[in-house]
């Protein structure tokens, strides 16, 4: 399943938390789980609009939810480890 993330986030570029989830069918608590995995490995890294999100503007908390950066506006795209796994090219070390 974690070369299944790093496979559509290679076909992709970057994609959402909601958008994984349901491209992949898996529970959005299983794709959080496989992500942290992949952050602390150095395979993704979490892409932040800046400013107010687009997405918080129309939120009817408008990032008051207290959600570090606002769920919704976070991407995830690979790293060039990422990328390289993806492909399946060794690491350099």
């Amino acid at each position: 399943m974690i070369r299944r993330v790093l496979a559509e986030l290679a076909e992709r570029g970057t994609l959402d938390r909601r958008g994984l989830a349901r491209q992949l069918d898996v529970p959005p608590e299983m794709l959080d789980a496989m992500i942290e995995r992949l952050a602390t490995q150095g395979y993704v890294e979490r892409v932040t609009p800046g400013g107010i999100p687009d997405a918080c503007a129309t939120c009817p908390v408008a990032c008051g939810c207290g959600a570090d950066p606002c769920e919704a506006a976070t991407v995830w795209r690979l790293t060039d480890a990422g990328r390289r796994a993806a492909e399946g090219t060794p690491q350099r070390g």
